[in-house]
């Protein structure tokens, strides 16, 4: 069976830790990847790891990327194993966003909306969570508790089917994912 990634963290930027104030959710920032060595990676993110805004969908796992500059900071990767009907239409949605990432945005609004518990309905408008939920849900490779615009990173640890592989620093995740075997445990 095809696996699917939910990569958990929280970065030491200002605007994890402004996150982090208000929620005390111990992961601020959700991402997504389709294979093993979470090449695919992506998230509504930074589009330049040392500025917060422009924001948008953005592959994660690149060099100079905000996953390589805090090394140390904290994360869970969870798995999700999934049909390859599932895992096809998982990988189809990403790969057309990620062709037209242009047209969407990243939602700060929307994020104010999660926290005071109010579903935002905008297509091209999501923040990191809105969108792993929302690529899960609309794929059917999960079902949520609520509305994908009112997911938290917190709320994918409790998720059904996602089991957790690897918690620790984020520099030996990328270690681990690495090697040739990384797909064993």
């Amino acid at each position: 069976m095809p696996n699917l990634y939910v990569l958990l963290t929280r970065s030491p930027t200002l605007v994890s830790k402004t996150v982090h104030l208000f929620t005390g959710d111990a992961y601020t920032h959700a991402s997504i990847a389709y294979d093993d060595a979470l090449s695919t990676l992506c998230s509504f993110t930074r589009r330049y790891p040392a500025f917060p805004l422009p924001a948008g969908l953005a592959h994660e796992n690149t060099p100079g990327s905000y996953l390589r500059l805090y090394p140390y900071m904290q994360c869970v990767l969870l798995r999700l194993e999934a049909t390859d009907e599932v895992y096809g239409a998982v990988r189809r949605k990403i790969e057309e966003m990620l062709a037209e990432k242009e047209k969407y945005r990243f939602s700060i609004g929307g994020l104010f909306r999660c926290r005071m518990g109010v579903e935002s309905k905008l297509n091209t408008r999501y923040f990191c969570s809105y969108f792993v939920a929302y690529v899960l849900e609309t794929c059917g490779a999960a079902t949520l508790p609520r509305s994908p615009s009112l997911m938290r990173p917190q709320d994918f640890l409790t998720l059904p089917g996602l089991k957790r592989v690897y918690e620790g620093r984020m520099a030996g995740l990328l270690r681990r994912r690495s090697r040739p075997d990384s797909t064993k445990r």
